[in-house]
């Protein structure tokens, strides 16, 4: 950013960056292998944003430029003395990891241990790729910031220093950020006394990579940064960008959080060494233009440079040229090497003096004391209702909504100082007691976790399922911390509902009373309806996973008493297609299907995508409010053995491609009974428009519509404006559905 001695074009060159990063950014699909494009960090748009739309933060950078411009001339004769720390030794900082996602398991422990120990080798200055920095080796900078899991809580239990919540909230461009707030609907994570914890946050950031809530200490409710989930760490699974794969984000991200600005702040000596632009805290003069120790440089750097290259302001040596090795330049994570003495100095001062001194004296890091030997704990139910990793893939055990078998699986953690080998596990429903097992060969480490499957399935009946999974005799010993040692759960299983299903979601309970959501959640109610107020609304526009497959279900629906023609499927839909941008169609997909054995199969009966699911058109602006115009009903017809072998389930299948959104309102399911008798003429087959001559043998096709056959009709017919003829008897074979063609009695002369 640049010295706020020059503000006002410091917002007209960030405010065309800021409008910039609002456009959709390139989205990679399934065959095509074009590069999307992402901005490497959103901090410098989202402060030049508060600088347009908060004239109270605005007077307060300009009151502090003129504080500092005030010192140096009242001190223009008298040299500003240098800084000394206070700091004797590593100072160790408990990291609480907040993971926001519609599958957070995906970003497992080993993901989170390597972001850990990659902040440490950063931070510390002595990461074995510093090679390419070697012509600023005179300023690198080796900091005292060490970075661990918390193993306390505030409370001083114990904690994994992680937490999961499945949930479809993005990152955001600027503060406040929903991921941040356990309130948030579409799933959050609030963040732990900001004074003795560090909070970070993991979600998915379309475009963005990473962002800060301040250059310095944010508030309590902000404080911490968000990195995107694919630059967060170095996965085997594959959901990392190559370029951005060694957890580098986050470095640069908290280097804004502890005091640093971008590097390539502008020409001007000292641009990067501006003064902090959070409320709680000012930097000493002794840290500001005068320390800095970066060459100018006024654009960033992309991709992985060689050697030197030349900065693009005048008087800039090359070599050594500019500082692309800086982790507060852009350049990307293989090419990032350190910081400078003085960024280490104003990290140090922040630590120091901006958060209270509670990272000096906090115990956050520490496990209790008194930490026992023997301790396995319950940590959630898998099966039924949740999800696990299984080789990269995220497997997913959705809530029931029939009676029937499932396979019952907890998630366990060792909380103990010794090896988990052993466990016994105990499942009871209803306070019944249906199996016991010991789960024998494990090897599960202090803090780690794994998910134990009963070998054999069990059942879940009618009505209230109370669902107790219970631990015990961990290593074949005593638990030393029982009330850990329960997780429970109640899957509710409703009766089948008889057609006619409706539900208009006026109501604000979401998802309604008869229906369900997968775990990715991410259908939810919006106000705007057709007719009415309330639609389930998925957001396609703002979710970067690609691919994923979100399910709003009905419960079951018995057709009604047999025999029947159909079960009738309407619901009223709006969708505006997003197009293509850069040779790429975000075609978004919307599939009804239906299953008649409680979910075990489903039979695809109708999908549309793009263009032939658009109602309204397309655009590339967020589709957020469906005039009604926009609405048009969709309509389904199944029969045969969908309907006959028992009660059916209509799933609304989302599949994510970064388009626009959907809105669903007055879905309507019923059934369609056919008459016993019921002959349709569906065409004349001759005489065709044009006769010539003036005899022919009329000929006519008949359907079937009745549930009974068909062994005789009685026809006549009447030409022009003459008599009808005498009726005929005709003696067919006609089944139920069944077509024929009939010849009828022919006509000699064609009356004029």
């Amino acid at each position: 950013m640049k010295k706020f001695t020059r503000l006002s074009f410091a917002l007209i060159s960030l405010l065309l960056a800021f409008n910039a990063f609002a456009q959709k950014p390139v989205q990679p699909l399934e065959g095509v292998t074009k590069q999307r494009t992402y901005q490497r960090c959103g901090t410098d748009e989202a402060i030049q944003h508060q600088m347009q739309t908060d004239p109270q933060f605005r007077a307060m950078m300009e009151k502090r430029e003129k504080d500092y411009q005030d010192f140096l001339a009242a001190n223009r004769n008298s040299p500003v003395l240098a800084r000394t720390s206070a700091l004797t030794g590593p100072v160790t900082i408990p990291v609480v990891v907040h993971i926001v996602l519609p599958n957070p398991n995906i970003v497992t422990d080993a993901d989170v241990q390597y972001f850990i120990n990659r902040l440490n080798l950063d931070f510390s200055g002595f990461n074995p790729d510093s090679t390419n920095g070697a012509p600023f080796y005179n300023v690198r900078g080796h900091s005292l910031l060490r970075f661990q899991l918390a193993r306390r809580d505030p409370s001083g239990n114990y904690t994994t220093g992680v937490e999961r919540k499945v949930g479809t909230t993005n990152i955001a461009g600027g503060e406040p950020q929903p991921i941040k707030n356990a309130a948030t609907g579409t799933g959050g994570l609030s963040p732990w006394p900001f004074q003795q914890y560090y909070n970070l946050w993991v979600g998915a950031a379309p475009g963005l990579l990473g962002i800060a809530p301040a250059i310095g200490v944010g508030t309590a409710a902000s404080d911490g940064v968000c990195v995107n989930y694919q630059s967060f760490s170095n996965s085997g699974c594959g959901y990392t960008i190559p370029a951005y794969a060694l957890a580098r984000t986050a470095v640069h991200e908290i280097g804004h959080n502890f005091g640093l600005f971008h590097t390539f702040s502008g020409c001007t000596t000292g641009a990067d060494f501006g003064q902090l632009t959070s409320a709680a805290c000012t930097l000493p003069p002794a840290l500001l233009a005068g320390s800095d120790d970066t060459p100018t440089q006024g654009t960033p750097t992309s991709g992985c440079p060689l050697g030197s290259v030349a900065s693009n302001c005048a008087g800039i040596a090359n070599p050594p040229g500019k500082m692309y090795q800086n982790y507060m330049d852009y350049t990307d994570d293989p090419c990032y090497s350190m910081f400078t003495i003085a960024q280490v100095d104003r990290m140090h001062y922040v630590l120091e003096f901006c958060r209270g001194g509670g990272y000096l004296t906090t115990q956050g890091h520490l496990p209790p004391v008194g930490m026992p030997i023997l301790d396995a704990a319950a940590m959630a139910i898998v099966s039924p209702g949740g999800s696990e990793l299984i080789a990269c893939n995220a497997v997913s055990y959705p809530t029931p909504v029939c009676p029937g078998a499932f396979q019952p699986k907890v998630r366990i953690e060792n909380r103990g100082s010794a090896t988990l080998t052993s466990v016994t596990v105990t499942l009871s429903i209803n306070a019944t007691v249906l199996a016991t097992q010991t789960f024998t060969g494990l090897n599960v480490a202090t803090y780690a976790n794994t998910v134990v499957t009963f070998t054999a399935a069990q059942n879940l009946v009618a009505g209230n399922n109370n669902i107790l999974y219970t631990i015990s005799a961990p290593n074949g010993g005593v638990d030393l911390v029982p009330a850990n040692n329960t997780v429970t759960s109640t899957v509710i299983i409703a009766s089948a509902t008889a057609a006619p299903f409706t539900q208009n979601f006026t109501g604000t309970l979401f998802p309604p009373a008869n229906m369900t959501n997968n775990l990715a959640a991410n259908w939810v109610r919006n106000g705007a309806g057709n007719g009415n107020a309330g639609s389930a609304f998925i957001d396609n526009y703002n979710n970067a996973t690609v691919g994923a497959i979100s399910d709003l279900r009905t419960f079951p629906i018995t057709p009604g008493p047999l025999p029947l023609d159909s079960l009738v499927i309407t619901w009223d839909l709006a969708h505006k297609n997003y197009g293509i941008q850069g040779g790429v169609s975000y075609d978004d997909t919307l599939v009804v299907l239906v299953s008649n054995n409680c979910g075990a199969t489903f039979t695809e009966v109708w999908k549309r995508w793009g263009t032939t699911l658009a109602t309204a058109g397309t655009t590339q602006n967020e589709y957020l409010a469906p005039i009604a115009a926009d609405w048009a009903q969709r309509r389904v017809a199944i029969g045969g053995s969908l309907i006959t072998n028992g009660p059916v389930i209509v799933v609304f299948r989302n599949k994510n491609r970064y388009g626009n959104n959907i809105f669903i309102d007055n879905i309507n399911v019923f059934a369609f009974a056919a008459v016993a008798n019921d002959a349709a003429i569906t065409s004349i087959v001759n005489p065709t428009t044009i006769l010539c001559g003036t005899s022919f043998t009329p000929r006519i096709t008949v359907k079937n519509n009745g549930t009974n056959a068909i062994t005789g009709l009685t026809i006549n017919y009447q030409l022009n404006a003459g008599a009808p003829t005498a009726a005929v008897d005709y003696p067919v074979s006609l089944a139920a559905g069944a077509t024929l063609s009939l010849d009828l009695s022919p006509v000699a002369t064609v009356p004029v």
